[in-house]
């Protein structure tokens, strides 16, 4: 394979890589200006073409905006990180929309060291975040139905026992700090045990 074909393939890989990709994503140059961002980018945050076609970022930045919850610490850490292009950035944005999303951010960093600007990933984590909260929930409701039973309730796991509740430690005489992490025999009269 000649040196073009080895191109070829490396910008088709890429362009490849950057639609299939579940992720939004933007690469912006050192001077903040577009270089590419795939159609997912696009359609997360609803922009119209027109804005990723103009010379400065402004444009998109003031439509997004719009969209989140905290829009000052938005912009306060997108600054930060253009100000520092050797940092690195992981955190989540609130929208208005009820929608959040992961975003993530690196250096686009040359062999030689040169910056050559900046990447951005955005992805909706909306639906892990509802079933993370539904399961908070849930776990919430177990556990004041487990400490208000009437019923003494004790998990056992890997030969010891991991969690009693205030019933069960009554019954058995037992501290918590005296239960967890004990076997089952060792709270057995000696002459029970077999």
């Amino acid at each position: 394979m000649d040196r073009r074909e080895e191109n070829n393939l490396g910008e088709s890989l890429f362009e490849a890589v950057l639609e299939t990709s579940i992720d939004g994503i933007l690469v912006v140059d050192a001077t903040r200006e577009y270089v590419t961002w795939n159609q997912q980018f696009v359609d997360m945050w609803g922009l119209p073409e027109e804005f990723l076609q103009k010379d400065t970022e402004r444009p998109a930045l003031e439509w997004v905006l719009h969209k989140l919850e905290q829009p000052d610490e938005f912009v306060e850490q997108v600054e930060h990180l253009y100000e520092h292009p050797d940092q690195k950035s992981r955190d989540q944005i609130q929208l208005t929309d009820g929608r959040t999303f992961d975003r993530y951010s690196g250096p686009v960093v040359g062999e030689n060291g040169t910056h050559y600007g900046r990447v951005w990933f955005f992805r909706d984590i909306t639906d892990l975040k509802r079933h993370e909260q539904a399961l908070a929930e849930e776990r919430d409701k177990y556990l004041t139905l487990v400490e208000e039973s009437n019923d003494g309730v004790a998990i056992y796991q890997d030969d010891e026992f991991v969690f009693a509740n205030e019933q069960c430690l009554e019954i058995l005489g037992y501290d918590e700090d005296e239960l967890i992490g004990t076997s089952f025999l060792e709270i057995v009269a000696p002459e029970d045990r077999d």
